[in-house]
This record gives structure tokens, C-alpha cells and sequence, in this order.
């Protein structure tokens, strides 16, 4: 199976064409987004966006900071959206969490710690699978969440829910500056970069391998 993972493209709706006739090149089973695809964008924006990727690739997504949150009450993008929930695609258990952490910034979509660890609980699959993911805008603290020096903003709710339950794969983006892979504990976190700058993820599960890209 054959994975590929984006985040941050705050709406620049022009570098779509290229990365979706790039992606078709690598015949590839999934997307899957973590979060801002717009940039503080409406649900008609985002519903645009995830109906034209989804024409060529299926594509799952959670939302990031500065998508809309009434996203999430719209029946037609439901079937793209994670909150507190979880999608199986084949042997694979997708689960998610939209929104972020708070910020100083008063971002549209900003969660408290509590708010953030009641969805992540909420979301443990309860199905038998191959393969989980969690999939989240904001990283944990402590890992790929430093956009400068000595700083970190990431989310001690997901830390905690990655050291207790050990999911396969975590896949955050939020922090630009952060791209890359690391561990915690037995889970490889993986930011793909912001694909606003034409960065994203490649990532191949049966070899395993894990490849940073660029349009």
C-alpha cells in the first residue's frame, strides 16, 4: 500500500495540478492530509478542494487550525473528515483528530489539552488491523514542534496518547520548519512539510519506506 501524505497547503489552489499529475505518476492508494488546506478558507473552499483531489486519488483529511470548523457539520464532507473518529481503508485503521492546540494566535480552530486527549480517546479503533495511523494537525510535544529554537508548541494530550497506545504511524504537519521523521516510543512521526511549498510524503508500506518529496 501506497501512501501519500501532505499537510499545510493553505489554499494555494494553483500548485493542485501539478501535484495531482505527479502523484497519478506513483499510482499511489491514499492520500491522506493533516490539516490546513485552506487558509482561514470556508467549508465551500475546502469541499472544492477535497472534490477535485478526490476525483483522481480517495483522500482522507483532518482539519488544522486554520481550516473552518463547521466544516465538520457539512453531510458532504463528512466522508473526507476525521474528528475523534476513525476510517478503515483496506487493512488499515485511519484515525484522527482535527484542530489544534491553543496558540497565541486565536486561529479558527484551537482545542484545550483535555478537549484534544477526550478525541484521541475516542478514536482507538476498535476493529482488528495490519496497519494504525493517527493523523493530526498539531505534533507532540517534544517532536517535529519547534518552529524556532529552544520552542516547542506541540500537543502533551498526543504525547501522552502516543506513549500509551503506540500506534504505527502518527502524521502531523502545523510546525513548517519541522519537516522530517523521528520516534516516540515504538510510533514513527512523520511531518511532511508544508505542500503550500511543494513538499509532501511518500510513504510505502509493505518495503516500509519513507520518502520526502518535492514538486
Amino acid at each position: 500500500m501506497k501512501i501519500i501524505v501532505i499537510s499545510d497547503l493553505h489554499s494555494k489552489f494553483s500548485i493542485l495540478p501539478l501535484f495531482l499529475e505527479k502523484i497519478e505518476l506513483l499510482n499511489a492508494d491514499l492520500i491522506i492530509s493533516c490539516g490546513d488546506l485552506t487558509d482561514f478558507g470556508s467549508p465551500i473552499e475546502l469541499k472544492r478542494m477535497l472534490s477535485e483531489i478526490s476525483s483522481k486519488i480517495p483522500i482522507i483529511s483532518v482539519l488544522g487550525n486554520c481550516d473552518p470548523p463547521n466544516a465538520l457539520e457539512d453531510e458532504d464532507l463528512k466522508k473526507y473528515l476525521l474528528h475523534g473518529e476513525y476510517a478503515i481503508f483496506d487493512d488499515t485503521v485511519i484515525s484522527g483528530v482535527s484542530g489544534a492546540n491553543i496558540t497565541p494566535f486565536r486561529t479558527p480552530f484551537e482545542l484545550s489539552e483535555e478537549e484534544l486527549s477526550s478525541l484521541l480517546f475516542t478514536s482507538i479503533p476498535k476493529e482488528s488491523y495490519k496497519y494504525w495511523f493517527v493523523v493530526s494537525h498539531v505534533p507532540p510535544y517534544g517532536f517535529l514542534d519547534t518552529p524556532s529554537d529552544d520552542l516547542h508548541v506541540g500537543s502533551r494530550a498526543l504525547r501522552e496518547f502516543i506513549v500509551n497506545y503506540s500506534p504505527d504511524y502518527l502524521l502531523c504537519g502545523h510546525i513548517h520548519e519541522a519537516r522530517g521523521s523521528t520516534e516516540l516510543s515504538s510510533t514513527t512521526i512523520v511531518n511532511p512539510g508544508p505542500l503550500s511549498k511543494g513538499f509532501y510524503a511518500v510513504l510505502e508500506l509493505n518495503t516500509p519506506k519513507l520518502v520526502f518529496a518535492n514538486l
